[in-house]
């Protein structure tokens, strides 16, 4: 049976319910980053923790990198999205930062400052 599977999934490659699992096939790169909010006491916490954002220039953040590390372009356009539809005025200083994590033993900064902002916590 699990050859048939196999033989199927081969042929058809990404139909359901038969797949090769293409997101899988790929080299898993050497790191990864995710857009966070950094409080004034440098806590990373996740943008959705604070509302009414009022960024002076909030960058497509899809396109933005950190020490060439970009982010998931799918959670990023979520990201600028949640920013953009909270907008806002008042609230605490928050640095919007891409806060890059590591696979490999290169040197890298632990985040990248992207544009400073005012927020209310939830």
């Amino acid at each position: 049976m699990l050859g048939a599977y196999a033989l199927a999934a081969r042929g058809v490659e990404n139909l359901y319910p038969f797949s090769v699992f293409p997101m899988y096939s790929g080299e898993a790169g050497t790191g990864t980053s995710r857009v966070m909010a950094r409080t004034a006491e440098g806590a990373f916490v996740e943008v959705t923790a604070f509302e009414r954002w009022q960024c002076d220039a909030l960058p497509v953040l899809e396109t933005t990198t950190c020490a060439g590390v970009g982010g998931i372009p799918y959670i990023d356009r979520e990201r600028e999205q949640y920013l953009r539809a909270h907008a806002g005025t008042g609230g605490q200083p928050i640095e919007l930062v891409r806060r890059v994590f590591s696979f490999d033993d290169v040197a890298r900064p632990t985040h990248c400052p992207l544009v400073r902002c005012t927020a209310v916590p939830r």
